[in-house]
């Protein structure tokens, strides 16, 4: 017969907070799991920041569709992985592989991490600028679907109801400007998303639909509580030059348009053009200030302010159109002087004389007496000594004359634009050796 002790140990034994040897493997083992998916993506997020190292779009695309097929590995796939994998192919502009992608993952049995509100913004972000027939339904479709299915509207991020908004805009802009209740409804949304959250974004947008509705900013007191917001929050962001955000600088940059503030509005456009924004980007704020301009009072255009900011609205819209082709012969540019100060000016291609002309922007085109020193260039082909591409920036480049003390770092609209006139400059050159040779 068993003594009391021999009872006592097995009842310890089979006790049922005993962690068995078994149980402790499987926990072990799952933990080793845990830790190699978490290293998994981790290695997969650090190699898809490489993708802002690729200058060449093509190249960068490449490198996205191979990381995108890393997400096959189920220790990858995650909510965290496959947005930034879209915000990726986003800064790219590349909209179809943020929707195939999308869709792709649809098909996969029981993945719902493609009905996270994160994911399914950014689905419907690419369907409206992407904008193939039926995009913009489908996008606003989604949208509609997100705001509707969400309950807790704390958690509903202001950027859906923003993106709401935009869609509206953009078919306001495609009515060539005469579609009132698409224009209604996105003075509407942007103004849910302002009283919800009051941000930038929203608060800009806002504010240039109204422009744009015919309210006027000294008699409209809400867009002037919402310019008391902006200027508020811009400044606890720092001064003009301490800001380092492309959006806190755009939205600088169209307040101070609204406000018919063009020096400030001429400081925050460098500032923009510094930061090399993506053209998706640019496309954005322009589209608010061709909105603007539009709807407001015709200003003189002698004021020296207006005429840097024309051509501030050119160079924008120059690296905008460059996505296509770049066919002009008439660039603006910016001249870096010696004292690191950017000056606004314009490159003339002459083909048929074989000659260039490069002139500073004019304080005010009425002044008879120009400022002093010199602001007009004359090149033939014979002048030019060298150019050479800058190795900081691609839309940058050096031009190396005979018979000048100073040299000119030029910095183009777009690295097109400043790939052709290199092209232009070398094919000229050539064709002058060979005229000396015959």
């Amino acid at each position: 017969m068993p003594s009391k002790r021999d009872v006592d140990d097995d009842a310890k034994f089979k006790s049922p907070n005993k962690v068995t040897f078994k149980s402790r493997l499987k926990a072990s083992l799952k933990s080793v799991q845990i830790e190699a998916s978490a290293h998994s993506r981790e290695k997969f997020l650090s190699d898809l920041r490489k993708a802002r190292e690729i200058t060449d779009v093509n190249e960068t695309n490449d490198f996205l569709d191979k990381m995108r097929c890393r997400l096959d590995n189920p220790d990858v796939l995650s909510v965290d992985t496959v947005h930034q994998l879209m915000i990726s192919y986003r800064d790219n502009q590349n909209y179809n592989g943020m929707i195939s992608l999308v869709e792709d993952l649809s098909r996969i049995e029981d993945c719902t991490l493609i009905d996270t509100q994160v994911i399914r913004y950014q689905y419907a972000f690419a369907l409206a600028r992407r904008n193939k027939e039926g995009d913009r339904e489908r996008s606003l479709a989604t949208v509609l679907n997100i705001i509707e299915s969400t309950t807790d509207k704390e958690a509903l991020s202001p950027d859906v109801i923003c993106l709401a908004g935009r869609i509206y805009k953009d078919k306001f802009i495609a009515s060539n400007y005469e579609d009132r209740e698409a224009l209604n409804n996105a003075v509407s949304w942007y103004r849910k998303a302002f009283e919800m959250s009051p941000l930038e974004h929203s608060g800009i947008n806002l504010t240039t639909l109204l422009r744009a509705s015919g309210e006027h900013f000294e008699s409209n007191a809400e867009m002037q509580q919402i310019a008391v917001v902006l200027n508020s929050l811009l400044g606890r962001k720092g001064a003009l030059h301490q800001l380092t955000d492309y959006w806190d600088v755009a939205t600088y940059f169209e307040v101070s348009v609204l406000a018919e503030n063009y020096q400030k509005a001429c400081e925050a456009a460098l500032k923009m053009a510094m930061l090399k924004p993506p053209v998706w980007f640019l496309k954005s704020t322009m589209e608010n200030i061709k909105l603007i301009n539009r709807c407001a009072a015709t200003i003189s255009p002698i004021e020296k302010e207006k005429q840097q900011f024309l051509f501030w609205s050119e160079f924008f819209m120059e690296a905008i159109d460059s996505e296509t082709e770049v066919t002009c012969a008439r660039f603006p540019v910016l001249i870096q002087e010696l004292t690191k100060q950017f000056t606004p000016s314009y490159l003339t291609l002459n083909v048929t004389e074989r000659s260039m002309i490069l002139s500073h922007v004019l304080e005010n085109s009425q002044q008879k007496k120009p400022p002093p020193g010199i602001h007009r260039w004359h090149f033939t082909a014979g002048n030019i000594k060298a150019v050479s591409a800058s190795k900081r920036d691609d839309r940058s480049m050096f031009l190396y004359v005979h018979e000048n003390s100073d040299d000119f770092n030029l910095v183009f609209p777009s690295a097109a634009h400043c790939n052709k006139f290199v092209t232009v400059v070398l094919t000229k050159r050539r064709l002058e050796y060979l005229l000396a040779a015959l």
